[in-house]
């Protein structure tokens, strides 16, 4: 067996991983799934509403356990209390799915998970080195990075999103003035 690096991260992943394990006999989860049976062996799904047999449904969370963060919120692990109460929800808080159905549900919230993850490292990489670009009618200027730190600036475009001046960066990235957009 591995030695473990960081025994407080072990502990955590060990206890999420034990709470996700038990949470098959919440009988809330039960009810939900008894509340699907339209006939012996016979579940509905909730989203296609086609009939399926036992082995090919799963009972699903209607709100992720491990959340879908929105667009601006910034991104962090949820505490064990949110986890808990998240991962044991009443009756309704479960939803009985296809595998299609589960599965395609799972792929979009991953996806979702991994880009806004993605954009909160850009935010936070561009609050480290964020530009403040000084007024005027484009082409080269000054700005100062948030340290005070002198740094060549050179408008380039007008941002999709907000219409803000796009100015090139330090590291050739560019940077919307009025949404601090990375492009």
């Amino acid at each position: 067996m591995k030695p473990i690096k960081d025994l407080d991260k072990f502990r955590e992943q060990f206890v999420r991983w034990t709470l996700r394990r038990a949470s098959f006999r919440w009988p809330p989860r039960g009810e939900a799934l008894k509340a699907a049976r339209v006939d012996r062996g016979i579940y509905q799904c909730n989203l296609c509403k086609g009939k399926f047999k036992n082995k090919e449904i799963k009972v699903d969370h209607v709100e992720p356990v491990v959340p879908v963060f929105v667009r601006g919120a910034v991104l962090k692990v949820p505490s064990l209390e949110q986890y808990v109460s998240r991962m044991f929800p009443e009756v309704a808080g479960f939803q009985v799915l296809c595998k299609t159905c589960h599965d395609s549900k799972t792929k979009r919230e991953n996806e979702e998970r991994r880009a806004n993850k993605k954009r909160s490292k850009a935010r936070s990489r561009q609050a480290d080195v964020e530009l403040v670009a000084m007024e005027g009618s484009g082409g080269a200027g000054e700005g100062y990075d948030v340290r005070g730190k002198e740094v060549l600036t050179e408008w380039v475009a007008f941002c999709p999103e907000c219409a803000g001046k796009v100015y090139s960066g330090p590291s050739q990235t560019l940077v919307c003035s009025e949404c601090r957009r990375t492009y």
